[in-house]
């Protein structure tokens, strides 16, 4: 009898160690990203844009985008634009700024624009908790079967 209770107290407590690291890799692991998009009416003498991201709205920011996004061919009419940030933390906020770049090099910052980032994917989550518990409902059946043959 007490080889049974050890048994079960020691299955519960892998059980509950096994829980806690998967919730501790979903957390920590969850992907997040911001989608920063922007329009203009028209360009004229724009070659592109920046985006600078800071964690305080006092700090200037660090440049995002690997190269200069392109501004529109029609200067007239301007465009829509959107750029992802994957390099980002779940629930955490952030300040983003849209430089305008001239052709004679003349810069002109815009914002900051508070955002705070956000999951990717729910699904993910779901099936990482529901892998974990398949494998423990998994090792539960193993154990229980051994206590009944014993």
């Amino acid at each position: 009898m007490k080889t049974r209770l050890v048994y079960l107290f020691v299955f519960c407590l892998i059980g509950l160690i096994f829980i806690g690291l998967v919730y501790y890799a979903w957390i920590a692991n969850t992907g997040a990203s911001v989608v920063v998009e922007w329009s203009t009416a028209s360009e004229l003498d724009t070659v592109g844009f920046n985006i600078y991201r800071s964690e305080t709205s006092s700090d200037p920011g660090t440049l995002v985008n690997i190269g200069l996004i392109s501004a529109s061919e029609d200067t007239q009419t301007g465009g829509d634009y959107k750029f992802t940030d994957d390099d980002v933390i779940s629930g955490r906020v952030y300040y983003y700024y849209l430089e305008d770049v001239s052709a004679n090099g003349i810069t002109n910052r815009h914002g900051p624009v508070q955002v705070k980032a956000q999951p990717n994917s729910k699904l993910a989550n779901f099936l990482v908790i529901g892998f974990a518990l398949i494998i423990v409902i998994g090792i539960a059946s193993r154990i229980r079967l051994r206590f009944m043959n014993r």
